[in-house]
């Protein structure tokens, strides 16, 4: 056989050789008797077998061993258990911040109902205005606008106790059966009547 002259000639004729070579060994293992002289005979042909694909450049995939197999498989479990253990983590962080917020807005609410029993409506509004802030609410207080919902919340209370002692409807049903009639009807007036003298306003329709 001629072969093409050069490095590249040169390169081909080896590999010849060596393809050669394993041929002989093959048919060699495939006679010999006895195991031993056919497992060296097998070993000669894979390393000559090796060189033919190094100079061909042909890159074998090795097969993953036993010990490569359950390492990976060692691996992945492990990986799991971090993974599992870190979202528990996680919940139990959020778990806790979320305690500490309520425990917060407790603590806050408690502040806000001391402060509304003493009258320090400035004080009141800033705790508000705290809890607001906590809950993601734009909402805010001011003295005067937390001074008009007490007063109108002890007017309602105080007519609400008055309604109570005359063993008529308490406001809630008034209101609720005054908003069942047209304005300025005649049940209408009755009822606002009865609404107004339970506030202790003077005024009749």
């Amino acid at each position: 056989m001629a072969y093409a002259k050069g490095k590249a000639g040169r390169k081909q004729k080896s590999i010849d050789k060596l393809a050669k070579k394993r041929d002989k060994l093959k048919t060699k293992a495939k006679t010999r008797k006895t195991g031993v002289g056919r497992t060296l005979a097998k070993m000669k042909q894979k390393r000559v077998q090796k060189r033919i694909n190094k100079k061909s450049g042909i890159k074998r995939k090795r097969k993953p061993s036993l010990l490569s197999k359950a390492t990976k498989k060692v691996y992945g479990t492990a990986k799991k258990v971090v993974k599992g253990a870190k979202s528990k983590i996680k919940s139990v962080k959020s778990g806790i911040k979320k305690k500490r917020v309520a425990n917060a807005k407790t603590k806050l609410a408690k502040k806000v109902k001391t402060a509304a029993k003493k009258k320090q409506y400035g004080k009141q509004a800033r705790t508000q205005n705290k809890i607001n802030k906590r809950l993601g609410s734009k909402k805010r207080h001011t003295k005067k606008s937390v001074k008009a919902t007490a007063k109108k919340n002890a007017s309602w209370s105080k007519a609400s106790k008055a309604a109570k002692k005359s063993d008529g409807p308490n406001m809630s049903t008034l209101v609720k059966a005054r908003g069942m009639h047209k304005k300025g009807s005649a049940q209408y007036k009755k009822i606002q009547n009865q609404i107004n003298k339970h506030y202790g306003v003077k005024k009749r329709h």
